[in-house]
């Protein structure tokens, strides 16, 4: 029969479902050697990473201080393998990354190249992002230190903005947008914005979750503003994340001078974003008729418009926007550009129903010029041209 292991000596040590104790010091020899042990299961032997992980769950729960030291020096290594688990393995993990003593900008970054691979399952990201915060969360509770707050609060900052900055495609824009002195939106990952929509739905609920919510929205305001208008051009992701994230903190947590400069910026990339949506000539308004029959990048447009609609509801934004194309449109030259621009102000003027005084104005305006630059043969047989006429006169 083969050996007993040898009983620990202190009396803490107990057999829970005839697992040996890892306060044991007999134990420490081998829980050192976890978080080696995983990173080459997940290269060699994935079928026993369910094993290892379960065992450094245990080990990390109680403390174990060899293994702790172990996991500290190489978390990078298996935070940069996660990749290669399944998504019920990587699940085992996060509880064990919950124990670290601490968190480097290193180990951020990992995890925010882990989170953006379309690879990675909606419910790993949620569950890992809940638990990173929950334990920073305590570390503003205890006063210890877990991360560095600007470490975190560039991490949230990472995942809202869905890419790097140097990632993004320098495709020309529209020329409509250019006529219009507007910035310049990628749409080349479009498809992804359903899969990003989760990502910065979980990262607000981050923040309004810390006890310094308000600082902490206003820094990502400032840091959202100054990228906006410092990159020739920003990828769709990052402005409808942009919008999500602004629409939800104006509920409570940003009010600052930083949103208020960051609420014009948006604006701005906001209309760029719905005149690019109505020129890819998808029905906006699809999921009122059958939306099973649109194909899955139909289906991302009429979320990224209600993501536009959703914010200039909110800040009554029709009439800014109305200014900025009333004061732009004359020059415009082609009707399949004034097209493009009347066009996405019709389906913003259904859906806003924006009742300021100004607009009625404004719409009278753009309708002056329209017609003054194209002949009444032009624009008679015209339906958009009919419809935004029909608004016009709403107002």
């Amino acid at each position: 029969m083969p050996a007993r292991a040898p009983l620990c000596q202190d009396s803490r040590c107990r057999v829970v479902q005839r697992h040996l104790c890892f306060r044991c010091t007999s134990m420490h020899s081998w829980t050192s050697a976890l978080p080696d042990a995983l990173q080459e299961a997940a290269l060699t032997q994935r079928a026993t990473v369910t094993g290892c992980l379960q065992l450094m769950q245990r080990a990390a729960a109680q403390r174990d201080m060899s293994f702790m030291v172990s996991l500290e020096q190489q978390l990078g290594g298996i935070l940069g393998l996660l990749a290669n688990m399944t998504a019920d393995q990587q699940m085992l993990f996060f509880p064990v990354f919950f124990f670290t003593k601490s968190v480097t900008d290193e180990h951020f970054r990992k995890l925010v190249e882990f989170i953006r691979l379309d690879t990675t399952e909606p419910r790993v990201v949620t569950y890992s992002l809940n638990l990173v915060n929950i334990r920073f969360i305590r570390q503003q509770q205890e006063g210890g230190t877990w991360a560095e707050p600007s470490a975190y609060i560039s991490c949230l900052l990472s995942l809202l903005i869905g890419c790097r900055l140097n990632d993004i495609s320098r495709l020309a824009p529209p020329t409509v947008e250019i006529m219009l002195g507007l910035p310049s939106v990628s749409f080349s990952n479009l498809a992804k914005w359903d899969r990003h929509n989760a990502i910065v739905q979980t990262v607000c609920d981050s923040i309004y979750q810390l006890q310094n919510e308000k600082q902490v929205a206003e820094i990502i305001c400032q840091q959202l503003q100054q990228i906006l208008d410092s990159e020739p051009v920003t990828s769709v992701l990052t402005v409808l994340g942009a919008l999500v994230f602004f629409t939800a903190a104006q509920g409570g947590s940003a009010q600052g001078g930083s949103a208020h400069k960051l609420s014009h910026v948006l604006t701005r990339h906001c209309l760029a974003t719905m005149m690019a949506l109505v020129d890819m000539e998808v029905p906006l308004l699809a999921k009122e008729e059958k939306c099973d029959s649109l194909r899955v990048d139909n289906l991302a447009v009429v979320s990224a418009w209600d993501v536009c609609v959703k914010f200039c509801t909110s800040f009554a934004l029709s009439t800014r926007i109305l200014e900025i194309i009333s004061n732009k449109i004359k020059g415009l030259k082609a009707l399949s550009d004034v097209q493009v621009v009347v066009s996405t102000m019709t389906q913003l003027l259904k859906q806003t129903r924006d009742s300021s005084q100004q607009i009625g104005g404004l719409c009278s305006s753009i309708v002056t010029e329209v017609e003054a630059q194209f002949s009444e043969q032009d624009l008679k047989t015209e339906q958009w041209w009919a419809d935004f006429k029909y608004e016009a006169n709403l107002h």
